[in-house]
């Protein structure tokens, strides 16, 4: 007897609402063979729900006062890759780390799409005569009979959406079974073929059309005198689909499927594809001597750099020494504008490895990228966040670009997840060597690598002070002494000026959309406010709408307050909109391109707009920061920053760290370009820390200030938000849950978390949802969540950005 066979019992996730890492335990039917990490149907409180097995037991291991609560496992779902044991133990740790429910954080392992795409198949056992509530129903019957795993799309298909009720009855009456199969795209992609069936004879030909049938005739003769199967599309797309239908249904021609498969391919790189500098050579052999290493614990290293073409050199040849030791590597850029560069200055190098992974292509696409990134087809692989979880073939290097952007932490869904931390645990793991790349690194990871946790490799250039020299800093209170209340000062206009005349192109940046943030009353100082969302709204003048950016609200433009009724509205407030007009107005035959969340509904346009104008066909590129990510423009010779401090207003405690690397980066995006900044506060140090390039001046300022004020990383942060359309009974769920944690650390006696009480959130109200805020901070704040259990409405968020 095997060891498998004695173990019947399973520790199963369910995908449904737990704390944290909770497992259900279910009996193995004798008809079911299972593994860790497969996929499986489970009852769960009335519903049939999926579920991931993370552990087998044997009956000695199962508490007897259980044994006779336990369910069987429903089915295995066929056809699912299996999690392998390390992506079991990443689940794990993620559930852990992140307070999500195991099997959400499994899910993030799973195929491409993210969900459990999967097929109804239907079997008739025994054909028998029996009462049908209708012709239908028994027509049905025998159709499941004859064709046994008929799938309900077939059947829908044949006998319209009323089948769907029809199934359900015949089930419950037993006279049917449903089992339900995982539909994979994997790495054998099909095609449709067009050959001539075996009854056609070609010499009679000419007996099986009508004389008319001239699309008809050239097909065939087409077919004839090309022997070889053609495809289905392509021969509808030359002859039309009317005329190769018409062939098919008369049985001249037939349709055949095919497979196309893929070899792996090893190619080795030589060494001078491309040419080092010196100290680009020694930061080389240093990752590449951890790439060849054999060691344990392969290093973190946290490469600096000044100019973006030093950093792409040092990531050829990192890479070039990974494939030729056969091994995969996986570069992960914040946004899909930035990983499509990446992809093409790469791809330039190693054209049969490298391929694109992320959600602006094609789903089935990128689930046909998944299986065959899977079998180890594809050895580059260029992605956004989520493709930190593509199950790499033979992974020996993972490099994060731009590693500071707040891209990589996942907020929309939970887990949420931070790709930096994720990477670096599945270096450990799997002990492969891991780039963290920036020119201005995070906080946390400089300090990281003062403290040895990180190896530093600084891609220090010689042209530090041309690029300081670069940057003018305007004082906007001088502009006001002197009577200039344009958002645009004297000195930026000049130069506005002088780059129209000489027919360069420049770019203005303002980090606010729209045409008016303020709209206020000038007598009883009302502030208005989208009534969903309890935010300031802001004012399009190209659509005369009032809009909310958080939840999307329209709204009329009014000029009467709705709080004291007066006619007393203010518009205020500058935004990209408006700023736009301001510069058209200026000079009317300019053309002017605008990039923000406004201009734009998805990242195929943005893309487009940042091409056309590095293409020469605007003069001037105006937007929010959406503008300077991903894109080099040679021909800029003007870069102008509208306010330098924005976003300071916040309550984000890395606003300094922001703006400074927003005005030090400005200089990447054109090497030639003269940088104006725009400031109420010129001597703020991220301010002139940022204009001086002086990043080591900066840390060390900005270092002492999250270590007065005990912030990340000198402490953690864990925010819980809890959300309810009645503002009371919100404020009392986070209320509840603030006493019980301030309960169970006086219990623990836990001496050194700070729990701060319930604050509404921002927005307070955001899709008529009200918001109240819970943030527990200090060194070891899990312990404290590790001891509650929280509500479904509560959202825990670690390591806040």
């Amino acid at each position: 007897m095997s060891i498998h066979s004695k173990l019947k019992y399973a520790d199963v996730a369910v995908d449904c609402f737990t704390p944290q890492t909770q497992l259900f335990t279910y009996y193995i039917p004798n008809n079911i063979t299972v593994s860790r990490g497969d996929l499986v149907k489970v009852e769960f409180k009335n519903r049939n729900l999926f579920g991931v097995i993370f552990e087998l037991k044997s009956k000695h291991q199962i508490p007897k006062t259980n044994l006779h609560q336990i369910k069987n496992i429903l089915q295995v779902v066929e056809g699912f890759p299996k999690l392998t044991l390390k992506q079991l133990k990443l689940s794990k740790w993620i559930s852990e780390y992140y307070h999500s429910s195991i099997f959400k954080a499994a899910q993030l392992m799973f195929p491409a799409n993210q969900n459990i795409n999967h097929q109804k198949l239907y079997f008739a056992p025994q054909n028998f005569s029996a009462k049908f509530n209708s012709d239908l129903e028994k027509t049905i019957f025998k159709q499941i009979f004859n064709t046994p795993g008929i799938t309900q799309k077939n059947i829908e298909n044949k006998y319209g959406k009323s089948a769907r009720n029809i199934l359900e009855n015949l089930i419950k009456k037993e006279l049917i079974l449903m089992k339900e199969k995982f539909a994979p795209l994997n790495n054998q992609k099909k095609i449709t073929l067009i050959k001539f069936s075996k009854e056609f004879q070609p010499q009679k030909r000419s007996e099986y059309l009508r004389k008319n049938s001239h699309k008809q005739k050239n097909l065939l003769e087409y077919m004839v005198n090309s022997p070889g199967g053609k495809t289905y599309t392509s021969l509808s797309k030359h002859f039309g689909y009317s005329a190769l239908n018409s062939l098919i249904k008369k049985n001249i021609l037939t349709k055949y499927s095919t497979t196309l498969s893929k070899k792996i391919i090893n190619t080795k790189y030589p060494e001078d594809i491309i040419k080092l500098k010196e100290n680009e050579k020694n930061i080389s052999k240093i990752i590449n001597s951890s790439i060849k290493s054999n060691a344990e614990n392969k290093k973190i290293f946290l490469l600096k750099y000044n100019l973006p073409s030093s950093k792409i050199q040092i990531y050829i040849e990192a890479i070039r020494n990974c494939i030729n030791k056969e091994k995969s590597v996986l570069v992960l850029a914040p946004e899909i504008s930035i990983a499509n560069e990446l992809f093409k200055q790469i791809n330039e190098y190693f054209p049969k490895e490298t391929v694109l992974f992320h959600s602006n292509i094609s789903q089935t696409k990128r689930n046909y990228l998944w299986w065959e990134i899977r079998q180890g087809l594809h050895k580059i692989i260029i992605g956004t966040q989520n493709s930190i979880f593509i199950p790499l073939h033979l992974i020996g290097l993972i490099i994060l670009d731009d590693e500071h952007e707040d891209s990589y932490k996942n907020i929309d869904s939970n887990p949420k997840f931070d790709t930096r931390k994720i990477a670096e645990k599945l270096s450990e793991s799997n002990n492969f060597t891991l780039v963290l790349s920036s020119s201005t690194p995070s906080i946390e990871s400089f300090l990281k690598s003062n403290f040895k946790k990180y190896t530093l490799l600084d891609a220090k250039s010689n042209n530090k002070k041309e690029q300081k020299n670069r940057y003018h800093l305007i004082d906007l209170n001088e502009e006001l002494k002197e009577g200039n209340r344009s958002p645009i000062s004297k000195e930026l206009l000049k130069n506005i000026t002088s780059c129209i005349n000489n027919k360069t192109q420049g770019m203005l940046f303002l980090n606010q959309r729209g045409s008016y943030s303020h709209i206020f009353c000038e007598k009883c100082r009302f502030i208005l406010t989208c009534n969903k969302c309890n935010t300031t709204i802001n004012y399009h003048n190209d659509v005369k709408i009032l809009l909310c950016h958080y939840c999307g609200k329209k709204q009329k433009p009014t000029s009467i307050c709705p709080n004291c009724s007066n006619k007393s509205l203010l518009y205020r407030g500058l935004g990209t909109k408006q700023l736009c007009e301001i510069i058209q107005s200026k000079f009317p035959k300019t053309k002017i391109l605008r990039l923000d969340k406004d201009s734009i509904s998805n990242q195929k346009q943005k893309i487009k707009i940042l091409e056309s104008f590095q293409n020469g066909n605007a003069q001037f590129l105006i937007g929010t920061d959406m503008i300077s990510k991903g894109f080099v423009f040679p021909n800029v010779t003007l870069i102008g920053m509208i306010i330098g401090e924005t976003g300071l207003q916040s309550s984000n405690f890395r606003s300094a760290e922001k703006i400074f690397q927003r005005i030090y980066n400005l200089s990447k995006i054109a090497s030639e370009s003269k940088i104006i900044i725009q400031t109420y506060r010129p001597n703020f140090y991220p301010i002139l820390t940022g204009t001086s390039q002086n990043y080591p001046d900066f840390f060390q300022k900005e270092i002492i200030f999250r270590k007065t004020q005990n912030l990340p990383p000198y402490s953690k942060i864990i925010k819980l938000t809890y959300s309810n359309k009645n503002e009371q009974l919100s404020l009392n769920e986070a209320n509840k849950t603030f006493t019980e944690l301030i309960n169970i650390k006086n219990i623990l006696n836990i001496k050194n978390i700070e729990i701060n009480q319930p604050t509404p959130a921002y927005p307070a109200k955001y899709q008529d949802l009200y918001k109240f805020q819970i943030y527990i901070r200090g060194k070891t704040p899990h312990l404290i969540l590790q001891n509650i259990k929280l509500k479904q409405n509560c959202v825990v968020e670690v390591d806040p950005i």
